[in-house]
């Protein structure tokens, strides 16, 4: 599990498997492997971090490379480093499924559910109160039931549409519908902003 430290207290933030980012670290006899010959690339990310975490900007990184070159322990290493300058980042991963590889909301959707505890086979209710209960953290009290209802479009955790009059004027409008949702998601993702800094990886 992912346990922090605020104060005398300790916080469950997860289990491990549940973001590809606290994948555990390579070992070799036991021992954690460190990271070698990436310092320049990671001084490069630490800094572009500090950036965003101290002057509150938002910063995107692509990194590309060949298969085995070494990014996801590049992205191992950046996480590990973050989390332990600040515990209160929000960490948000949302992982690619080739299955739902023409949905452009897809690796959000994932990144959305795992923080929000969202979990395949559960209730839908239970999803819904879930994805509720994270919206209502930080999201001001006027957009919560928007924002929760267009966050439910984006992750297929589904409300009725007689519970929601913007459900009701978007489903019929496939343009409308998709505009609407990403103006829910940079809408949850600045309230969540507004409280912590946020490290999104997908």
């Amino acid at each position: 599990f992912i346990v922090v430290s605020r104060g005398d207290r300790k916080y469950l933030r997860g289990s491990r498997d549940a973001t590809s980012a606290h994948e555990p670290a390579r070992t070799l006899l036991g021992r954690t492997t460190p990271i070698v010959g990436r310092d320049r690339e990671l001084a490069t990310l630490a800094g572009m971090w500090e950036e965003c975490a101290d002057d509150r900007v938002a910063r995107a990184v692509l990194i590309t490379a060949a298969p085995g070159a070494g990014k996801s322990r590049l992205r191992q290493e950046l996480v590990r480093r973050v989390l332990q300058r600040d515990e209160h980042t929000e960490l948000l991963v949302g992982r690619g499924d080739s299955l739902r590889a023409g949905s452009p909301f897809a690796m959000v959707a994932d990144a959305i559910r795992r923080v929000a505890g969202v979990r395949e086979g559960d209730e839908l209710d239970t999803q819904r109160a879930a994805l509720r209960a994270r919206v209502e953290r930080h999201v001001p009290v006027a957009q919560i039931e928007r924002i929760t209802h267009l966050l439910g479009e984006i992750t297929s955790v589904v409300f009725s549409s007689d519970a929601s009059d913007v459900l009701r004027a978007i489903r019929s409008d496939p343009q409308a519908r998709g505009d609407a949702m990403r103006t829910a998601w940079v809408d949850w993702l600045a309230a969540e902003c507004e409280h912590h800094p946020v490290l999104l990886v997908l």
